[in-house]
């Protein structure tokens, strides 16, 4: 039916299709609540009339039993829909639940909502982070990724601005089942003489009633301060319906301590006028709710160049294309994701003229989802905005909802590279781009962000020395891309390459790993795994490569003006040319013009036959075309 302004709306995450507004003249979009069970969207939600929005996170729970698969439309249909059959009916139609134990971008697509809200009094710990745009490594110049945790209390909202992004972390799962542990761990949240602790100002336990989690079957909604049943499920939150105040009383965070309180509380006075049941783009002037469009992220501060991290401030999909060409003055051609369960950040490439995203793992995000959190790149002129108008949409019937969506695309000319150890991954793509330049392009190539986790095996491949994620090359003559690998921890690594069946831009793709002399043939390959011992921590650029030819004998059509790379560390120096310009002679000084070593071997690496103590070192190469002379850190 089409429902009134008597009606509530309840729009399940498991559809295949959702509503999309549209300016109806004479009878425009109505309902009285509407609830967004996790994965629901409404393409323009700017042209609802509505009194009440209600938004959910699944953290649906494994332990403990959950009605699933169980759409029972018999709950929604009731006379007054309970809390207990609400919850279980979203339960039952949700997308697949947000996972534990992973790190979430996130935005806060209501108003109004706080810290605390997001809390469950200590089962399950949950964590909330923001971005600190970058910071130098203090080995080099490379950008690498700063996680904050400026949260300092219960009551500070969790996006001071509607499209604010954050990062959320839920605690996993109690692998004993053993609610003695207490190590914030455990999911249900039920402590069963809650009543006889410190939490004395908490409503006792009623017929069974449990607190925590389990009790909304794994859904947080916001807002729910008001609902009691809610309540129960965050432990150390109490509502005023008479003042209409909210009191978050903190726990002790050590893990013997999850169920004592520390005597801290803080007070937050609820919004009138529903302010807490808007959506976060409206405002309140003049007796109704406005919402504001377009909508600007604040730029005071920010250099060009500088990464932010920004939200999806709406309950609908944004066409990530579209969002671009709003922005094409105000922000580079790029945006990331933070992996939450790779602890990398997924790089995106987006040309505005054809519509075309590439990136480096293989989750297209074309359709940004509700909730997700995304990073930019300021390009120094004019404002960021989101315009409800041009970028809101209900996301296509073949995308999937979890905060990546992600759905299956035909790629040609792209080399996919993922590099694995025994803790996480991350990922690099090489493709061809027509008129691609040699070296790095600024508003082409996507320069690589470094996660602040030193166990990460972070692949990059060099364009000129910029460590970039996403590199385009040209198909005009041979293409050697040095690859590079930045981690702190040594071991069994896998070098996984993708693509190379569909690579029809290459008569030959190589992979040139110099230390061990080898030259592996991926030409035709769908997919290829080079396992090797990786002893360097650090960062260790050259020793692997991919070599691309243009034509049966891979000769030049043009000769390339700095194709010829040295590489080092304080073990040898990597050498990398072109097939059809081999190495004649390397010689090496100190600063003082000693010779150190020289070889007139054609190879691709050249390990010194000792330690020389020199921080600093002065290599040349003679080619068969070309000289060249560096000063390496090999320190």
């Amino acid at each position: 039916m089409v429902p009134t302004s008597c009606y509530n709306v309840y729009i399940p995450g498991n559809s295949t299709h959702f509503p999309q507004l549209t300016d109806h003249p004479v009878s425009p979009a109505v309902c009285h609540a509407i609830y967004f069970m996790p994965g629901g969207e409404l393409g323009r939600p700017d042209l609802l009339s509505y009194k009440k929005a209600y938004i959910q996170y699944n953290f649906g729970l494994k332990q403990t039993q959950q009605t699933t698969n169980q759409d029972n439309i018999i709950w929604m249909l009731n006379n007054s829909v309970s809390t207990t059959e609400r919850m279980l009916y979203s339960a039952s139609v949700s997308a697949d639940p947000i996972e534990r134990e992973h790190w979430y971008m996130l935005s806060s697509p209501l108003k109004e909502v706080v810290t605390g809200d997001l809390g469950f009094g200590g089962f399950p710990l949950t964590f909330l982070m923001k971005f600190d745009p970058l910071k130098e490594d203090p080995d080099t110049d490379y950008p690498v990724g700063n996680w904050t945790t400026p949260y300092t209390s219960m009551i500070e909202p969790v996006a001071s601005n509607s499209t604010d992004g954050f990062a959320f972390f839920m605690y996993g799962y109690d692998p004993e089942g053993d609610d003695q542990r207490n190590l914030g761990c455990d999911e249900s949240g039920y402590f069963n003489n809650i009543e006889f602790n410190d939490l004395v100002h908490l409503p006792a336990i009623r017929d069974g009633e449990s607190y925590g989690i389990e009790k909304i079957n794994g859904i947080l909604e916001l807002p729910f301060f008001a609902d009691s049943t809610n309540l129960y499920a965050h432990r150390t939150q109490i509502f005023d319906s008479l003042s209409n105040k909210s009191t978050f009383y903190y726990i002790w965070d050590d893990e013997s301590n999850f169920n004592i309180l520390t005597g801290r509380r803080e007070s937050k006075q609820r919004a009138s006028d529903n302010g807490n049941y808007r959506f976060a783009p409206e405002s309140f002037k003049s007796g109704k709710w406005v919402f504001e469009n377009p909508i600007k992220h604040p730029v005071t501060g920010l250099n060009a160049g500088d990464e932010f991290l920004v939200g999806n401030p709406y309950m609908s999909s944004i066409d990530i294309v579209k969002f671009f060409k709003d922005n094409e003055n105000s922000i580079a051609p790029l945006f990331r994701v933070w992996n939450g369960e790779t602890k990398v950040f997924d790089d995106y490439h987006v040309d505005i003229s054809s519509g075309e995203i590439t990136l480096t793992n293989p989750v297209d995000m074309r359709y940004i989802a509700p909730f997700q959190g995304f990073f930019l790149k300021y390009a120094g002129t004019g404002d960021v905005q989101f315009d409800v108008r041009n970028i809101s949409i209900a996301r296509p019937t073949e995308s999937s909802y979890n905060l990546r969506n992600a759905r299956d695309v035909g790629e040609t000319n792209i080399v996919r590279i993922q590099a694995e150890n025994d803790f996480t991954s991350s990922y690099v793509v090489i493709g061809y781009k027509n008129g691609a330049s040699d070296g790095y392009n600024r508003g082409e190539d996507v320069p690589k962000l470094f996660s602040p986790f030193g166990s990460v095996p972070e692949l990059y491949s060099l364009a000129g020395e910029t460590p970039v994620s996403i590199r385009f090359i040209p198909n005009s003559r041979e293409v050697t891309v040095p690859l590079g690998i930045k981690t702190d921890r040594t071991g069994v690594m896998r070098l996984t390459f993708t693509g190379m069946d569909q690579y029809i831009h290459a008569s030959k793709i190589e992979l040139i790993d110099a230390k061990e002399n080898k030259t592996i043939d991926l030409t035709g390959k769908s997919t290829y795994t080079y396992t090797f011992n990786h002893t360097e921590k650090g960062i260790q650029n050259g020793r692997f490569a991919l070599r691309f030819g243009t034509s049966a004998t891979a000769f030049p059509d043009v000769n390339p003006s700095d194709d010829l790379k040295v590489y080092g560390d304080s073990k040898g120096i990597y050498v990398i040319t072109p097939s059809y310009d081999p190495v004649q002679h390397v010689m090496v000084y100190d600063l003082q013009g000693r010779k150190l070593y020289e070889s007139t071997l054609n190879a691709g690496y050249y390990p010194f036959p000792g330690n020389w103590g020199q921080p600093l070192l002065i290599v040349k190469v003679v080619t068969t075309d070309r000289t060249k002379t560096v000063k390496l850190v090999v320190d």
